[in-house]
């Protein structure tokens, strides 16, 4: 395979953590593959760990935002005294190795299969003076063996693997500055891998072991193009921003560890008033650019809706007596409500044209204002997904909640269908706020987002 990919590494050995991304298919952050690993919990060794895997950026700070939508994401466990490969990075007992063993550099105190470095003279890469070290690998691995970071896959017991080759790192020279790091003055600036993995199979027959068609030939090299020494930041070991709603988490590491934040699935969704409230709502038109001011009261149990709309220098007004069947609406100044500059009543049930009624604020059948629930197509059956409780909605801590729609209908004597998604944000119950007319989680904003 000739190819060229570029990999992105964030490792802190002492915090059992790596989050590593590979660019190797058509678009820089869109099909990115991300392998965060989060092995142990800090002071408890025995505890199962997470492998996280997804497609995409789903990093929400970055300035693309059209790759937030990953794709393959999944969460597995990892168990405390694995050892071998876990995708892209070796594992031993459960932890993942030092950077010595994971760069294949001065780890034959760790490897003994690998040689110690050899001085191999001086001489350039990218232009940058540079001493070469070289190492040779001599690997075999038995299907018998206990498991080792030497086989990527598990062989049956009658193979074996070899891995036979070369390692070529390549540092700068001391009198190279490098303008990102000062302080440093030798780094990794290169690195080349060439050999034979070959898998053979044992012949009760022939009493040895024969070469099997399974042979691969390695030829890479790798440029170092940043090397920064010391912890990352804690933010670089976390999960895609919404992996709530794009990812699968494996069950046994849920039946294992049901307390864990992950497992929490959020099913106890927020109340919503059942007899009455008033809401002031500002709606933004992300599209045209545009704020609209709602205000609206509702009540359940007189079966009634009044909402006013404000509509430049002027407030519309619409009050539903939807016990008999009435839509009073009328028009007045911002500053003036004694002054109507219009009025008209008409039935309710006739202002809702055909194929409307799901959007509609009353049960048609019934003659019923909605509940609130269904006005806000919020509850168990709108397909809600729990996103978690890390957002704020003007500096108040937020529990957040999503769901997709999708419906075909007819309006205006046609077929029309629409898709849409909501997130709906609630403030934190801990969150001090003033007191409600009836007790109920306070909603704090509502996102759509769709076409038709």
């Amino acid at each position: 395979n000739k190819l060229t990919s570029i990999g992105t590494t964030y490792y802190d050995y002492d915090h059992d953590t790596m989050h590593a991304i590979w660019r190797f298919m058509d678009g820089y952050y869109e099909n990115a593959f991300h392998q965060l690993e989060l092995l142990h919990e800090e002071g408890d060794e025995d505890a199962d760990g997470q492998s996280w895997t997804w497609l995409g950026d789903g990093i929400g700070s970055t300035p693309v935002e059209s790759d937030d939508d990953i794709q393959q994401c999944f969460m597995t466990r990892t168990s405390s005294n694995y050892t071998g490969y876990d995708y892209l990075l070796p594992v031993e007992q459960g932890h993942i190795v030092n950077p010595n063993r994971l760069l294949l550099f001065d780890d034959n105190k760790d490897d003994p299969q690998i040689s110690n470095e050899t001085f191999m003279g001086y001489t350039t890469k990218r232009g940058i003076p540079v001493s070469s070290w070289k190492a040779t690998i001599n690997v075999e691995v038995l299907g018998t063996d206990d498991s080792s970071i030497w086989s990527p896959f598990p062989l049956p017991d009658n193979q074996k693997a070899t891995m036979v080759g070369s390692v070529y790192w390549y540092w700068s020279t001391a009198n190279w500055t490098f303008g990102y790091m000062t302080n440093e003055s030798m780094i990794p600036v290169a690195v080349e891998m060439n050999g034979v993995y070959k898998i053979f199979n044992y012949s009760d027959t022939t009493g040895d072991y024969t070469i099997l068609d399974k042979k691969t030939n390695i030829n890479q090299q790798s440029s170092v193009i940043a090397f920064l020494k010391g912890h990352p930041d804690h933010e670089f070991f976390e999960p895609p921003t919404y992996w709530r709603r794009y990812c699968t988490i494996a069950d046994d590491y849920c039946d294992n560890n049901p307390d864990e934040e992950v497992c929490d699935t959020g099913d106890d969704l927020p109340t919503l008033p059942q007899h009455k409230y008033f809401a002031i709502l500002e709606g933004n038109d992300l599209i045209n650019d545009t704020s609209h001011i709602i205000k609206q009261w509702y009540n359940y149990d007189k079966n009634e809706l009044r909402s006013e709309y404000y509509n430049d220098n002027n407030i519309v007004v619409t009050y539903d007596d939807l016990d008999e069947d009435r839509r009073w609406t009328w028009v007045h100044d911002m500053n003036d409500t004694d002054n109507i500059l219009s009025c008209n009543v008409a039935a309710y049930s006739q202002t809702i044209q055909p194929g409307g009624e799901q959007f509609a604020e009353e049960y048609i059948d019934t003659g019923h204002v909605k509940t609130a629930k269904d006005l806000w197509s919020f509850g168990p059956e709108y397909n809600i997904t729990y996103l978690g409780n890390e957002f704020t909605v003007r500096d108040i801590n937020a529990r957040v909640w999503h769901s997709e729609t999708g419906s075909t209908f007819e309006y205006n004597g046609s077929s029309t269908t629409a898709d849409w998604e909501t997130v709906f944000y609630f403030a934190d119950p801990d969150w001090d706020y003033y007191d409600a007319i009836e007790a109920s989680d306070i909603p704090l904003a509502v996102e759509f987002k769709g076409e038709w």
